[in-house]
């Protein structure tokens, strides 16, 4: 670029000597940007304006067709997955209060709820009892998680912002994928715990199977509070916010739950919010995996007397006066049905992060 270094001319004080600006020389100042034009027309210069800034041009000829422009990233998507789990397991890792709260607020929760039912006796007045149980275990995954969850993700919204829209060191679903992942050990575990507390202190029925799908239950009801609170935080963008409107959308799901109103007591106008509450197809599972175990119902054989109450003679009786399915296949449906649901909630919270991502652009 017409800069050669002197034979007898030490090449470092060279580049020195011609990079060098003296204040109030416009000669200078002009020499520096051709050089830093040269440069940046380099093979060299392209490379590292690549890495440096995430984007590049990509030429695609087809026919007389223009240049087209490609964003990239400085690395690939696996690289930004597996670098974001790791960040994002460490900033878990280094905030050990924060998780010895969630462990003791979950461990107490489970003791409570395990004195208050301990060892239930399967009897015709209790069958209330052990229903209010299944169906607290799913409200008290939903509400243990979900609200708490939704500040995972707006206290860094700030900072994916301003790396993803001004730095573009990573993608938006690199961040949100790497962020569900990193915390799922978490949402496994803690829900076990409480599951393992809760199903052996109660009167629930004893039985390898049994306990294996109420913990499978319990923990997917678990991952689909938190996949909400994504979904809401992604939304809404503020605790204020989200903390505010969420409840709109949880509370009838909850009420429609089929615990408060029988199913088939709902009104048909009201019937739809049935069919879309996580509430009711958790509750159903835990059901079914509770009561079909039980062909008679203890003290009922005889029907109702005086002393006792029998509002079932069996576990399928039980199941039919909440206007529930009696088949074992139930339970199955209802944990894809979950599942899918949870899958798709997560998919609601990447799509609002894309257009909150447009929107900040």
């Amino acid at each position: 670029i017409g800069f050669a270094c002197p034979e007898t001319y030490n090449p470092a004080d060279h580049i020195i000597k011609t990079l060098s600006v003296t204040q109030g020389e416009q000669e200078c100042q002009a020499r520096v940007d051709k050089i830093r034009t040269e440069f940046e027309k380099s093979t060299f210069g392209a490379k590292l304006y690549r890495k440096s800034h995430g984007q590049g041009l990509s030429q695609e000829m087809v026919g007389n067709k223009d240049l087209k422009t490609r964003k990239m990233y400085a690395v690939s998507f696996l690289s930004q997955f597996r670098i974001l789990v790791r960040r994002s397991f460490l900033t878990t890792m280094r905030d050990p209060l924060l998780l010895k709260v969630k462990f003791i607020q979950v461990i107490v929760t489970a003791l409570v709820i395990g004195m208050v039912n301990f060892q239930t006796q399967i009897t015709g007045s209790t069958i209330i009892n052990l229903e209010g149980l299944l169906y607290n275990t799913v409200r008290d995954m939903n509400f243990i998680f979900l609200y708490p969850s939704v500040n995972v993700i707006t206290s860094e919204l700030p900072i994916f912002l301003r790396e993803h829209c001004c730095s573009r060191i990573y993608s938006a679903p690199a961040y949100y994928l790497a962020k569900s992942v990193a915390e799922l050990p978490e949402y496994i575990i803690l829900p076990l715990c409480y599951a393992i507390i809760v199903y052996f202190m109660s009167g629930l029925y004893l039985a390898v199977k049994t306990f294996i799908i109420y913990c499978t239950i319990t923990i997917v009801i678990t991952n689909l509070a938190i996949s909400i609170a994504y979904a809401g935080a992604c939304i809404f963008g503020k605790d204020s916010l989200a903390l505010t409107y969420m409840p709109c959308f949880i509370l009838p799901n909850l009420v429609f739950g089929g615990f408060y109103i029988s199913f088939h007591s709902i009104p048909l106008y009201y019937r739809f919010i049935s069919y879309i509450s996580w509430f009711r197809f958790g509750f159903e599972a835990f059901q079914v995996n509770q009561w079909l175990n039980y062909k008679m119902i203890p003290g009922c054989e005889d029907d109702a007397t005086e002393v006792n109450y029998c509002p079932a003679l069996s576990g399928k009786d039980v199941l039919v006066r909440r206007g529930m399915s009696t088949s074992q296949i139930v339970i199955f449906i209802n944990l894809i049905i979950l599942f899918v649901m949870l899958i798709g909630f997560r998919i609601i919270g990447l799509v609002a992060l894309f257009l909150r991502v447009r929107l900040t652009k």
